[in-house]
């Protein structure tokens, strides 16, 4: 075979090296938003946006207290904690007070949250500052923790970062704060029980979930309810989200988390018990003043009115979109509308979840986001998620901008894996909320703050828009720095304004002598010092400085008093105050402040009120009171019908002779006998029945009547809030009368012998006693305190047993493997 001729190419001629200078490439900017330093990262952003949020509550310049629509933080946070403190110092653990109303058991929700612990050992001379303090801790908290749970969500570290600091900045956070802080807690139990519960579900370990829910149920436990509804759909949504999990294995955890669920209780059976029977004996509960009948009356399909409508578009882009504070002019109030705010960027990227979800997902998508727009839209499903106790928002708009914001950093997370958004979705959506930014939702939308605010989210919205757009074309590290800074501020901006930008206690203000630093204290002071038996006092005045009257002066200032403020007021005083008339127990309102006793001088001295201090309001003399002295601008004024904790009566008055009678008349009666239910009458049989009172009131009757109560009174020896020791000697049996709500806690003896209390007067404690001479104890013992402490101890055992069971089996597991 012939060979192939190539032909020879010629040489080319080499070519000509310019010696030029090397442009250098432009290096990429480095990526810190790594699993490995995203922790710190936010923990350093929540600690420089929540100082410069609370920076005069920390530096001192101002106190933790507001004047405004939030004057719980004043009137019962600060009240409660002074009381607490006291208490501790004065009776170690605290049982039964008698600065709160006529008397209750306080320990239920006051002992319950850790965070309040910090405040009670920081002493009641640093109160105003530690409550900050401690929230300033808790926002903080409640960011690092919903981080931990996000890490469980496998989403990047950038959503992780954005949903941690968001969080710790949230609508519900802020404005609980600067109202009823109780409630920021609850922000912080509901992360570590979302981080709790995703860790069981996903097969990593049962047990933080019995501490999540033991600590919730120490706390409050109406939220094992509402997070409880929560987490039934959160369980059920898992399940159809996931790619590849087995049935099986999902019902085992499903078992795991019932197991768990059991198991916390016990864990918190030393407070849960305790919060429970509170609850109970409260007359929101069991009182006949819950909204139950009138919620449940509203047609399910009937949708919110255009003000509440107005008022739910602004909260989820803001705090402050319809003016703060006492300028508020949306729906209801301040703190009670809803607070959905947690950030813009979820807003803007939630909708994208429909198009990026495979198509089995986007059904369980769409489900939920049903289900959240029939709660918003339809009152009647909200009331019903809260168990129709009352038109709140709450709990439940955290659980709303949850799921909004961990359908956005889901989005955020998969934009980091390379997916593409949808763009016209994108600019559809950032047009939509303009718009309904654009909408004046009431007549005083354009004051300077609402329309600073409305500039703010618009303009946010534009430049968060933008960032994306970059991102989605560009990947570059720069712009999910500038995403988190835009956030940062966005959220530190909203945060800060929900705080700041009220009626707030200065610190020099709250060093004058007014408000609850005024005279009152003094003139306290003059009476313990000069009186050391026991005896309640009552004021005609309240010494707060909030918007709304303070009735927890006792708390504050030390003394027993008649007057209180809680949610759940014992419902024994709430029964003994609506029989004399004083208010309207179906109105739930009127069964939470309770200061009617005051405004009847010889009730007064029915519960064993001695002395009243005055500023002229009731003109105390015209009543037989009579002036002991003046302490700069408040007289004081001794009560000489004033009876003993403890008087005897030797007659009963039927219920239905008792309601026949004037006011007047019943204030009068009740110095010649006790009230009992009509088929009660056989019980005190050996007593007189008086069927009638005296139609002539004077002064002199009202001594000679109150004179005679008085002869075979208890004499009171020894006595703290928990335990009395007395005497009496009875010329014929007669019933003890004690001014002390009838609780069950409250145990008599006489001569040593138990003796059964029974309620009379509507609601106050009697003691049934023979003739002749009685040594009387009494010891309030919590009800269930034991067994809740048995409880605890047990769960505690159980729970110990079990994670030592635990480790064993993985350390056995891990053995196997390895060899």
């Amino acid at each position: 075979m012939a060979k192939k001729k190539y032909a020879q190419k010629a040489d080319k001629p080499a070519k000509e090296i310019i010696d030029t200078p090397q442009v250098a490439t432009p290096s990429p900017i480095p990526d810190f938003l790594s699993y490995k330093s995203s922790f710190y990262i936010l923990l350093v952003l929540l600690v420089l946006a929540n100082f410069w949020v609370f920076k005069d509550f920390l530096l001192g310049k101002k106190v933790f207290l507001y004047k405004d629509i939030g004057s719980d933080t004043l009137n019962q946070i600060y009240a409660f904690a002074k009381m607490i403190i006291e208490t501790i110092e004065k009776d170690g653990i605290p049982k039964w007070s008698f600065q709160q109303g006529l008397g209750q058991y306080v320990a239920p929700f006051n002992l319950g949250n850790p965070f309040h612990w910090l405040i009670y050992l920081l002493g009641k001379d640093n109160l105003p500052y530690s409550i900050a303090l401690v929230e300033f801790i808790k926002f903080i908290s409640a960011g690092l923790l919903f981080y931990a749970y996000l890490r469980q969500l496998s989403l990047s570290a950038l959503a992780c970062i954005l949903g941690g600091l968001v969080y710790g900045l949230s609508g519900f956070l802020s404005i609980s704060s600067g109202w009823f802080n109780f409630f920021t807690g609850w922000a912080v139990e509901l992360s570590f029980w979302l981080f709790a519960l995703e860790y069981l579900l996903r097969g990593k370990g049962w047990y933080y979930m019995p501490i999540a829910i033991a600590l919730v149920a120490i706390d409050q436990p109406f939220n094992l309810f509402l997070i409880g509804e929560f987490s039934i759909v959160y369980v059920i949504s898992w399940y159809f989200f996931q790619e590849h999990i087995k049935l099986n294995t999902y019902l085992i955890n499903i078992g795991k988390l019932i197991g768990s669920g059991l198991l916390g209780l016990l864990m918190g059976g030393i407070m849960f018990g305790a919060n429970i029977f509170t609850m109970l004996n409260s007359p929101r509960v069991s009182g006949g003043s819950s909204y139950f009948d009138t919620l449940t009356s509203r047609p399910p399909l009937q949708p919110v009115d255009a003000l509440q409508a107005g008022t739910i578009v602004s909260r989820f882009f803001g705090n402050n979109l319809l003016g703060a504070g006492n300028n508020y002019k949306g729906w209801t109030n301040y703190m009670e509308a809803p607070t959905f705010y947690l950030g813009l960027l979820g807003l803007l990227l939630f909708p994208q979840v429909f198009l990026l979800l495979k198509d089995k997902f986007r059904k369980t998508a769409a489900t939920v986001a049903t289900l959240v727009a029939i709660i918003i839209l339809f009152p009647f499903f909200r009331y019903a998620f809260w168990g129709f106790t009352g038109d709140y928002y709450r709990l439940l708009s955290l659980f709303i901008g949850i799921t909004i914001l961990l359908a956005g950093l889901w989005v955020i997370s998969e934009m980091e894996k390379g997916k593409k958004i949808n763009l016209i979705l994108l600019g559809g959506t950032v047009v939509f909320w303009v718009a309904l930014l654009s909408i004046n939702y009431t007549d005083d939308w354009n004051t300077v703050m609402v329309s600073s605010e409305k500039v703010k989210a618009m303009l946010t919205f534009i430049v968060l828009t933008a960032l994306l757009l970059t991102y989605h074309f560009t990947r570059k590290n720069l712009v999910k720095y500038l995403i988190v800074a835009i956030t940062f501020i966005e959220a530190t901006g909203v945060t800060y304004a929900t705080l700041n930008k009220r009626d707030i206690i200065t610190a020099s203000e709250w060093k004058e002598k007014s408000g609850f630093n005024d005279y009152s204290n003094e003139a306290v002071q003059y009476l313990k010092e000069r009186d050391k038996s026991f005896y309640r006092v009552e004021k005609d005045y309240s010494s707060g400085t909030a918007i709304h009257v303070s009735t927890n002066d006792p708390m504050v200032q030390g003394y027993n008093g008649t007057t209180v403020y809680t949610a759940f007021n014992h419902k024994n005083q709430v029964s003994f105050m609506a029989g004399l008339g004083m208010i309207n127990p179906k109105q739930e309102f009127e069964t939470r402040w309770l200061s009617g006793i005051r405004n009847r001088p010889f009730v007064l001295g029915h519960v064993g009120v001695k002395y009243v201090l005055s500023r002229d309001v009731i003109p105390f003399k015209n009543f037989g009171y009579d002036s002991l002295t003046t302490v700069n601008d408040i007289k004081v004024f001794s009560n000489p019908n004033a009876l003993p904790m403890g008087f005897t009566y030797d007659g009963y008055m039927t219920r239905a002779n008792f309601e026949n009678l004037s006011m007047l008349q019943k204030d009068l009666a009740l110095m010649q006998a006790f009230v009992v239910e009509d088929k009660e009458k056989s019980t005190f049989g050996q007593l007189r029945e008086v069927k009638d009172s005296t139609s002539v009131l004077t002064l002199e009757q009202v001594k000679l009547l109150s004179d005679n109560l008085k002869k075979e009174a208890l004499n009171i020896k020894q006595f703290s809030n928990n335990n009395f020791e007395g005497d009496l000697t009875l010329s014929t049996p007669k019933l003890l009368y004690l001014s002390i709500p009838y609780d069950e806690g409250w145990k008599v003896w006489a001569n040593g012998q138990p003796q059964t209390t029974r309620k009379v007067t509507y609601g106050m404690t009697g003691v049934l006693l023979d003739k002749g001479k009685h040594n009387i104890t009494m010891k309030y013992e919590p009800p269930y305190e034991k067994a809740g402490i048995w409880a605890t101890l047990g769960g505690l055992l159980i729970y110990a047993g079990l994670l030592a069971w635990s480790f064993m089996q993985r350390k056995k597991s891990m053995g196997i493997q390895q060899s």
